[in-house]
């Protein structure tokens, strides 16, 4: 749960158990670590673990002491990440047998990365263990059985209508994955530049791109048609003037996956930048192509309905810390298709 809160924030937060120490790792067969030697050369240390009952040589109980200090810091770094998320109230709890006993924590628990700053302020509390009442229960007095002559009541029929309402699903799971493939080519597009694209040749292109939409979780049954799909989508976007626009690094405060916080919920907006003309823009990418037979103003007509409230929300969450005109969109990679939300 620490790791999911990152860059959310609430106004009460409560870390329990610090008392608790972390599970010891087992002893690997091999450990091994970069190193920096004296000369500024980048060497690598290896060492194998010792048979039963042999003594682990220098280099491995080297290793294993540079693991866990390495453990340690990040252990730490999650309790900070844990006890920053607080806006008001932090609450970190950890239990003791005796508070009048107490002197340190053990050297493996969290509380103990953070004892010399908080032993000054911490509010001991007796919280005696309930005791554990057990009673006798009469299994057979818990069994109900059904009379005899029951039966179920009349029920009146009820008509139903010829009407198939079953849900149409709006989008295949696939189609989502391609969306999320195609988002982060964008956002790496932006990032690093066009030109970093088009500098590989078409094979590499095509690893890439099936790479992460492996990563992502499309089938490997998919993965051609998928690849096909994304590839084919990029370069329909910048051979678009407004896709090579969008994807421009030049922009001011020019975001990509921008996440902004609100009332404890977190929003991510796909594009933003401010242009020349001093407007924000803020744009979401979209997936969606015409169904068949539908025209490109029936298609605009149906993506505004469904998503004009989103780039509304996006509108209002910017404008609260900042003062000019903004203007939203969505943009439409497979099809290079601009449409501003009025």
């Amino acid at each position: 749960t620490i790791h999911k809160s990152k860059g959310l924030e609430f106004d009460t937060i409560i870390v329990p158990a610090l008392d608790a120490g972390a599970r010891s790792d087992d002893k690997p067969l091999l450990r091994w670590s970069e190193y920096l030697a004296a000369d500024g050369a980048l060497g690598i240390a290896l060492a194998a673990k010792s048979a039963v009952g042999g003594a682990d040589d220098t280099i491995y109980r080297w290793l294993e002491f540079e693991h866990k200090q390495q453990k340690r810091l990040e252990d730490t770094r999650l309790l900070y990440v844990a006890a920053t998320r607080a806006i008001k109230r932090l609450y970190l709890l950890f239990r003791t047998n005796d508070a009048q006993e107490f002197k340190t924590p053990s050297s493996h628990s969290l509380l103990s990365r953070i004892w010399d700053a908080v032993q000054a302020e911490v509010i001991w509390s007796d919280a005696p263990a309930p005791a554990l009442v057990y009673e006798e229960i009469d299994a057979a007095a818990m069994l109900l059985r059904v009379p005899a002559h029951w039966h179920l009541p009349e029920t009146e029929e009820v008509a139903l209508s010829n009407t198939d309402n079953t849900p149409q699903l709006l989008v295949h799971s696939l189609e989502t994955m391609i969306g999320t493939a195609l988002h982060q080519l964008l956002e790496m597009l932006t990032r690093f530049g066009v030109d970093h694209w088009r500098q590989h040749t078409t094979a590499q292109r095509q690893i890439l791109v099936a790479q992460m939409l492996g990563q992502i979780g499309v089938p490997a049954a998919d993965i051609g048609d998928a690849c096909t799909q994304v590839i084919a989508a990029i370069e329909t976007t910048l051979a678009d003037a407004r896709g090579r626009w969008l994807l421009s690094s030049e922009h001011r405060k020019s975001e990509m996956e921008w996440e902004l916080l609100a009332a404890g919920k977190r929003y991510v907006i796909d594009r933003s930048f401010i242009d020349s003309d001093d407007i924000r823009w803020i744009v979401d990418y979209k997936n969606s192509v015409p169904h068949d037979g539908e025209t490109k103003e029936q298609f605009a007509q149906r993506e505004l309905l469904l998503y004009r409230p989103q780039l509304q929300q996006y509108r209002e969450l910017v404008a609260a810390f900042e003062q000019r005109s903004i203007r939203t969109a969505l943009y439409f990679p497979r099809i290079a298709y601009w449409l501003e939300a009025q």
